[in-house]
């Protein structure tokens, strides 16, 4: 259906929004921006055991980065077509139960392949949530701040792959 939610597309300014729902939608998309983008650069961290526990190559190494990129790539257009369609915040929850399953799956793989297939899986969860945690963000916000806001947002997912690097490194050095 084409209905949405008037809240989804009010702006800061509309007298139902108060301040403390606008920074609260706030905080919870930037949190999800970085934890994803967490999620999406800690394997790097775990290279030189998986290059070990399981034999993989470089190449094989290499896949499991540039997968999630080219999943994105070429899924953030039809995902966000959908996402218009039916709106931004069942996007961004069908988003964050796809990513948290992706991470689970991903944390418990006994193969290359299901390792594999979970970050294809990250891929479709970033894919939505660029697009639909940007436009909430942009639904909420005046015009005026529209270029901070996005510029926060992608920031965020910048130190979210900062941090899944750092910490994954930490993590995996200390518990292997």
């Amino acid at each position: 259906s084409g209905q949405h939610n008037t809240r989804e597309h009010a702006p800061v300014s509309s007298p139902g929004l108060c301040l403390a729902y606008v920074w609260l939608v706030s905080a919870l998309v930037f949190g999800l921006m970085l934890s994803n983008y967490m999620s999406r650069q800690v394997v790097t961290a775990v290279f030189p055991f998986l290059k070990a526990l399981w034999g993989l190559s470089d190449t094989q190494l290499g896949s499991l980065v540039s997968i999630v990129a080219l999943t994105v790539g070429v899924l953030t257009v039809p995902i966000s077509l959908l996402v218009d369609r039916h709106g931004r915040v069942i996007g961004a929850t069908l988003m964050a139960l796809v990513w948290s399953d992706a991470t689970i799956v991903g944390g418990m793989a006994a193969s290359f392949m299901l390792l594999l297939l979970a970050r294809i899986l990250l891929g479709v969860a970033q894919a939505c949530f660029g697009s639909a945690g940007g436009a909430i963000l942009l639904g909420v916000f005046p015009p005026r701040l529209h270029a901070t806001v996005m510029g926060a947002f992608l920031a965020a997912g910048l130190f979210g792959s900062v941090l899944g690097g750092a910490l994954g490194g930490l993590v995996a050095s200390s518990y292997g």
